[in-house]
Formats: C-alpha cells, sequence, structure tokens
C-alpha cells in the first residue's frame, strides 16, 4: 500500500475543489481566524496541523483558514470501503489510519507528505464528538510523529457552530516544538509528557474560544 492509495503525484482535483468551492464556502462558514498570543506565521516548510474533532466538516473549515498549503488529513480507512472513498482518498491526498492498530504504512505515508513541504493535519483525539462541546484527552501518536520527522506543530482550535447563521470562529496557538531542547533519550514517558503539554495548549485555546469568543 506504500501508497497508492494516496500517492497520486498531481494535485490537480484537490486544487480545482479548493478554487470552485471556496467561494460558496466562505459564505457559508464565515470563518473569523483568532490569535490570542499573537499572530503565528503559517510555516512555509512542513509542519503538523493538530486540531479537535467536534463535527465532520471540520477538514473544510481548515482549508478555509489554512488556504496557502497543501494539507493532508489523516482519515480513518473506513472511509476506503467503497471506490468513492477510494476515490476521495488517492485525489484528495488522505492518509490512511486504522483506528485499531496504526501501521508503517500510515507512518511512511505521513513522512512522504512532509517531505514534500506539505502540511499533515492530525485529529488526535482519535474520533468524532459532535455532541460534547469539550477536548478529549490526545493520543500519544501526533508527538511521536513530530519528532521523528523533527517538524512543528500547530495547535489549532475549532469552535462549535450550532447554527448556520452563526460564524465560524478558528482560534490558532503558537507553534509547538516538541522536545526540541530535550537531549535525553526518547521514551514513551517523554512522550507521553510532550503530549500532555500539546493538550495543555488545545486546552488554553478551547478556554480563550469560551470565554472570550463565545459570548
Amino acid at each position: 500500500m506504500k501508497n497508492e492509495k494516496t500517492e497520486d503525484k498531481s494535485y490537480f482535483l484537490y486544487d480545482f475543489a479548493k478554487v470552485t468551492g471556496v467561494l460558496p464556502a466562505l459564505l457559508f462558514w464565515r470563518p473569523k481566524v483568532h490569535w490570542p498570543f499573537g499572530k503565528e506565521r503559517i510555516p512555509d516548510g512542513p509542519f503538523i496541523v493538530v486540531s479537535n474533532h467536534n463535527a465532520f466538516t471540520n477538514p473544510i473549515v481548515l482549508l478555509l483558514t489554512i488556504r496557502k498549503r497543501h494539507l493532508n488529513f489523516m482519515a480513518t480507512t473506513e472511509l476506503m470501503g467503497n471506490a468513492p472513498g477510494r476515490f476521495v482518498f488517492r485525489h484528495f491526498h488522505l492518509i490512511p489510519v486504522s483506528k485499531d492498530n496504526f501501521s508503517m504504512d500510515t507512518y511512511y505515508c505521513l513522512m512522504n507528505c512532509l517531505k514534500k513541504g506539505n502540511g499533515a493535519v492530525i485529529f488526535p483525539e482519535g474520533f468524532v464528538d459532535t455532541d460534547e462541546d469539550m477536548v478529549h484527552p490526545f493520543k500519544d501518536g501526533t508527538v511521536l510523529l513530530a519528532m521523528k520527522a523533527n517538524v512543528p506543530i500547530l495547535p489549532v482550535y475549532i469552535g462549535k457552530r450550532t447554527s448556520s447563521f452563526r460564524r465560524q470562529h478558528v482560534i490558532i496557538g503558537k507553534l509547538y516544538r516538541p522536545g526540541a531542547d530535550d537531549s535525553s533519550r526518547l521514551s514513551m514517558a517523554r512522550v507521553r509528557e510532550l503530549t500532555g503539554l500539546l493538550h495543555q495548549k488545545e486546552l488554553e485555546l478551547e478556554k480563550y474560544y469560551k470565554q472570550e469568543v463565545r459570548k
């Protein structure tokens, strides 16, 4: 699987969908971006975006927020169970990941995306929660992958949109470089500690949204 289902070199359909869909999507979501810790320059090179996952439309919101970069989204292999799903995975360069067992195919797919200088998007909660308005604990894999690839992480919080009449609010934090000053040998205990720090940064964005934006 290395990785014929996702490694189509052409971004034609991806770019075509973005160009033709951006105006109606902007009119529908009317996204407003907040930078509570100062505006962060989106990296020119590879980076990982992490975000909460409170709606199936979150990927569209992120594409509207970070419009000038190619973003490769990590998505469950369950969506590849039919021909339309496989088509989307291939032409929109999604990174397949199994909910039950992380495979090396996923690792190679992600590293290939980053080597091309693209951004990779991971929803580290591991599932979509459309009911509870909260950030769930993060899985450890995101920090480990960022450290292996030596790329920064951009934390993003997407506000829950309860009505199509409300604007979509997006909160962007500061770039996080897990383990950048850590000379100790990599261990799962250290990875879990850094994952906790990343989760805390996401909670800070959630707090800002609920206290300063959602009034």
